[in-house]
């Protein structure tokens, strides 16, 4: 926002999806995790990505995010290819994950901090924000999803549930514009969940664009999404 010029490897983002995958696969090891997965996901979409454990869902976020590379084919995220050459630019990738959070199906991977208060913190402050509105971010996104009162505890005494509303209050926290949520289930109490999904909802009728991954098909309140199916074979079904 503001910045002259054109990033490294960015496109044109005229008409550009959120996300794009085309023709990506990605293996490890050996071990095939996604086989020539294509498909897209528009500006203010909701999108479930469902199947069963195993399927590559995991592995899609972390492409889409730079924690990996696909081994063959095309990532783009906000009009940026998300590969090793373009990622390898400190400002680009600082910039993409501003722009587009992923909150862990594992808690414990994404927290760090010593309060849930610097943990929700950690973001704006990142975007060289002033004290005073990472206060009101923090303040905001912690009334959000029912976590007013917890500034002064440890992310590591919460329950499964708290620990998954406090990675997604310190993503949401940075304003991003495309959020994925890998396994929104797992951890979540109803209450949590119907917080969550009232977010998810409001976050998308004001414009931004949600990637959901699931393998619970019927217990995610997620009325208006889109739908892809991954099978066992790691591939769009």
């Amino acid at each position: 926002m503001g910045e002259r010029g054109v990033a490294a490897g960015a496109v044109d983002a005229s008409e550009q999806p959120a996300m794009r995958f085309e023709h990506v696969s990605f293996s490890y090891e050996g071990h095939v995790a996604l086989d020539d997965v294509s498909f897209q996901v528009m500006p203010g979409e909701l999108v479930a990505l469902s199947g069963p454990n195993g399927c590559g869902k995991s592995t899609v976020m972390r492409l889409a995010s730079g924690l990996d590379f696909a081994s063959a084919g095309t990532v783009a995220v906000l009009g940026q290819r998300v590969d090793a050459t373009t990622m390898s630019d400190l400002r680009t990738a600082k910039r993409l994950h501003q722009r587009a959070g992923l909150v862990f199906q594992n808690p414990d991977s994404q927290l760090f901090c010593p309060s849930v208060y610097e943990e929700v913190a950690f973001g704006p402050r990142q975007m060289g924000l002033g004290e005073d509105e990472v206060a009101r971010r923090v303040t905001d996104t912690l009334a959000l999803f029912g976590l007013a009162g917890f500034e002064e505890r440890s992310p590591w005494r919460l329950s499964g549930g708290e620990k998954r509303r406090v990675a997604l209050a310190a993503i949401v926290s940075m304003g991003p514009e495309l959020l994925m949520l890998d396994e929104l289930v797992d951890g979540l109490d109803v209450e949590s969940l119907g917080r969550v999904a009232d977010f998810i909802e409001s976050y998308v009728a004001a414009g931004g664009t949600v990637l959901v991954t699931t393998h619970h098909h019927d217990h995610v309140r997620l009325p208006e999404a889109r739908h892809v199916v991954m099978d066992a074979h790691h591939r769009i079904a």
